[in-house]
């Protein structure tokens, strides 16, 4: 009876003392100790004028906030100073943002370091939508239009993303800029009408969006 309540009592402390060591242990096994293992953006290629939403990530979930700094080589883009990892998250979002300004093709990096750790994205910055017109109103089979550049189109072209609100008038998806040229004139077919109508045309390149609206009207 004695012997079996020492065993009892030698099982009990046994049990006490292991049991912190063995919580400890997991607890060590959860510990996160980040690493910045990620840095990405939509696109290497950004255009004037450009709002894109970049990316950090940590190699592990972290049990506090970290703070990740920010930079570009070139101050025509810009991004905030720290992105912050929230604790028990492992990525986080930027806003990168290229100013509007005149200039021709560049190239530069966005870097992100956090402790030891150090990421840079390469991107080519060209010239973007600046101006984009259309005759406000004709009678006519066709429609004239204008597009203009921040800088010149670099090697290779610019394309405009083109989009209509009616079919009336006969919009290309794309028009590619001819390289070297600060933007270009063209053409529309539209459709005949027998009372007026109010169209908008939408031009994009990169993330920036112009608009512009023509009224067709009835032969005469």
């Amino acid at each position: 009876m004695r012997r079996s309540a020492i065993f009892t009592t030698v099982a009990t402390a046994l049990v006490t003392l292991l049991a912190p060591v063995g919580a400890a242990e997991a607890g060590a096994a959860r510990a996160c100790d980040p690493h910045l293992t990620g840095l990405s953006l939509p696109s290497p290629d950004l255009f004037t004028a450009d709002a894109v939403t970049g990316t950090v990530q940590a190699s592990c979930a972290p049990s506090e906030d970290i703070a990740v700094g920010l930079a570009t080589g070139d101050r025509r883009v810009t991004v905030p100073p720290i992105a912050t990892v929230p604790a028990g998250k492992t990525t986080a979002t930027f806003p990168l943002n290229v100013r509007e300004a005149r200039f021709d093709q560049f190239k530069t990096k966005v870097a992100a370091r956090y402790g030891a750790d150090l990421l840079a994205q390469p991107v080519t910055v060209s010239p973007g939508l600046k101006y984009f017109s259309l005759d406000s109103e004709t009678n006519d089979t066709y429609v004239f239009g204008e597009v203009l550049l921040w800088g010149t189109s670099p090697a290779g072209g610019t394309v405009v993303h083109f989009t209509t609100s009616s079919p009336l008038l006969k919009v290309p998806a794309t028009m590619t800029l001819s390289p070297g040229g600060l933007g270009e004139t063209f053409h529309l077919r539209a459709e005949a009408v027998t009372s007026p109508q109010k169209i908008r045309v939408t031009a994009t390149v990169g993330t920036r969006t112009l608009t512009a609206d023509v009224t067709l009207l009835p032969s005469t």
